[in-house]
């Protein structure tokens, strides 16, 4: 996992928390180190191999998709269509955020989860 943790950290987060929320880039660090290195291998594999598109129009659950503007794994772009799709879901992009939501803005996901779940 040494070997990726570096690439996917940088390649996960925003430019915000590479400079201003090293807490969240050491726990990102951490939550990674802590994968086992074959099991990610082959979660990675099954991902990259993957060619379908999602069908996500059949689903009736109230749905909430959470994405940073700088998310380049589910980026805003991707993210809408799949709200246009999902009936009555919404969508909240958190400005200045990659990949790691919760880690690299816990106030704005509590902020969008918060209010969904009333």
């Amino acid at each position: 996992m040494s070997a990726v943790v570096d690439a996917v950290v940088t390649a996960g987060t925003s430019a915000k928390s590479k400079t201003d929320n090293l807490v969240a880039l050491a726990a990102i660090r951490m939550s990674l180190l802590g994968q086992d290195p074959e099991g990610y291998a082959k979660g990675c594999t099954a991902l990259a191999g993957a060619s379908d598109s999602l069908v996500v129009s059949h689903v009736k659950a109230r749905t909430l998709i959470i994405t940073g503007d700088e998310d380049k794994v589910s980026p805003p772009q991707i993210c809408e269509k799949y709200t246009e799709e999902i009936k009555g879901s919404k969508l909240v992009v958190l400005p200045q955020v990659g990949h790691w939501h919760v880690m690299e803005d816990l106030n704005g996901v509590s902020s969008a989860v918060g209010p969904f779940l009333q």
